[in-house]
C-alpha cells in the first residue's frame, strides 16, 4: 500500500439497504404529505357543508324537547295531582255528608267504605267461583245437559249502552275497539239479540271491577234493559282465564268432541291437537253479528260435545243459542284462544 493511499481519506460508502431505506423513508414522507393535502382538503368542504345543517336539526331538537318539557306536568305536580284526585273521590265526599258541626277522628275515608260494606252485605249478589263453575261444565257435560257459559265485557256492555245509557259520541270515544270485537255499529238489532242471549243464557260472566265502563255500566244498562240481575246465575267475566291458568279448563276436553268457532279457530285447533284433544271442525270467519246465523246453521252439520267459542260480542249469542238448539255445552272463551296460542309459540 502506497503513502498517497493511505493518506487520502476513506470515502463513505453507503450500503444499498441503507439508500433503500432512506429512499423509502422520504417517499413516505412525500405520500404522506400529499395524501394530507389531498384526502383531508374535499373532506373538510363536506364537514363544512354539513355543519349548518346539523346545527339547525340539533337546535330544532332541543327546541322541541325544551317546549314539551314545558307542556309535560312535573313529577311533583303529578303527586298533586294525584292527591287532589284521591281527595276528591273519598274524603271530599266524607266532608260532603258530614253532619254539620262534627268531626270524626281517627277513622279515614277507607274505614267508612269497609263499614258501609259490612251493612250493605245483605244486599250483595254472590258469584260462583270457578272451582263451581268446573263442576257445573263436568256434571252436564258427563249427563250430556246443555249449558251455555257466556261473558260480559266491555265489548258487550258499550254495545249495549250505545245509543240508550250513553250517547253515541260517548261509545265512539271509549269504544273505538267495537268493529274489530264483531260491531261495527250496536244497533237496535244488535242490542235485542243480546239482551235475549243474555236473559237466557245459563251462568253469565259480569266484571268485578266498577270503573266506568265495566260494572257501573252494568249496572244502569240492567235498569235501563229491565235485566232481573238478582235471579241471574252469575260468575266473573274472566272465569275463562280463570278455568285455563288453574288447568281446569284442559282436562274437560279430553275424551270429548270439540267444535272450534272463531276467526283463530284452525290455528287454535292445531294448538289443542297437539295436546290429544279431538277437535272435529272448525267453523270462521265470525266478522259481525251479521255472520252468527250462518255459524249456527254449520253447528249443525257436527257431531260434537263441546264448542269453544272465541268470536268477540257475537260470542254472547252464539254460545246461548248452541245450548238452546242443539243441547250442547258451549263456553264463551275469549281471549283464552289467544293466550293458548301465545303459549304454543313461546313452548316451540
Amino acid at each position: 500500500m502506497t503513502r498517497k493511499q493511505v493518506s487520502k481519506p476513506k470515502k463513505r460508502i453507503r450500503s444499498k439497504n441503507t439508500l433503500f431505506k432512506s429512499r423509502v423513508k422520504e417517499r413516505g414522507k412525500s405520500n404522506f404529505r400529499a395524501s394530507r393535502s389531498t384526502s383531508a382538503g374535499p373532506k373538510r368542504r363536506r364537514k363544512n357543508t354539513r355543519q349548518p345543517a346539523d346545527k339547525q336539526l340539533s337546535k330544532n331538537r332541543k327546541q322541541a324537547v325544551k317546549a314539551e318539557s314545558k307542556n309535560q306536568p312535573t313529577q311533583a305536580a303529578l303527586h298533586s295531582y294525584y292527591r287532589e284526585a284521591v281527595y276528591s273521590g273519598g274524603e271530599a265526599l266524607v266532608e260532603k255528608w258530614m253532619p254539620d258541626g262534627m268531626l270524626l277522628p281517627d277513622v279515614t275515608c277507607e274505614d267508612i267504605i269497609q263499614a258501609g260494606l259490612l251493612y250493605y252485605r245483605s244486599q250483595m249478589l254472590q258469584l260462583a267461583g270457578v272451582s263451581e263453575i268446573r263442576d257445573l261444565l263436568w256434571t252436564a257435560i258427563v249427563e250430556k245437559r246443555p249449558l251455555s257459559l257466556v261473558r260480559l265485557g266491555d265489548g258487550e256492555l258499550l254495545s249495549l249502552a250505545y245509543d240508550t245509557v250513553m250517547s253515541p259520541a260517548e261509545v265512539d270515544e271509549v269504544g273505538a275497539f267495537l268493529p274489530y270485537a264483531g260491531v261495527p255499529i250496536p244497533d237496535a238489532s244488535v242490542q235485542r239479540s243480546l239482551i235475549d242471549a243474555i236473559k237466557e243464557a245459563d251462568y253469565i260472566g259480569v266484571p268485578v271491577s266498577r270503573k266506568p265502563a265495566f260494572q257501573m255500566l252494568m249496572f244502569r244498562i240492567c235498569k235501563h234493559y229491565q235485566l232481573p240481575i238478582r235471579e241471574m246465575k252469575l260468575t266473573t267475566s274472566t272465569i275463562n282465564f280463570s278455568l285455563y291458568h288453574t288447568g281446569y279448563l284442559i282436562p274437560l276436553l279430553y275424551g270429548r268432541r270439540i267444535l272450534l268457532i272463531g276467526n283463530k279457530a284452525v290455528s287454535t285447533a292445531q294448538v289443542l291437537r297437539k295436546k290429544g284433544i279431538n277437535v272435529i271442525g272448525t267453523i270462521y270467519p265470525v266478522s259481525n253479528f251479521s255472520d252468527i246465523e250462518k255459524v249456527l246453521a254449520s253447528c249443525g252439520e257436527y257431531e260434537y260435545d263441546i264448542a269453544l267459542v272465541a268470536a268477540g260480542v257475537p260470542a254472547v249469542v252464539i254460545c246461548q243459542r248452541i245450548a238452546s238448539t242443539y243441547r250442547k255445552v258451549a263456553i264463551d272463551i275469549g281471549h283464552v284462544a289467544d293466550e293458548m296460542l301465545k303459549n304454543e309459540a313461546a313452548s316451540g
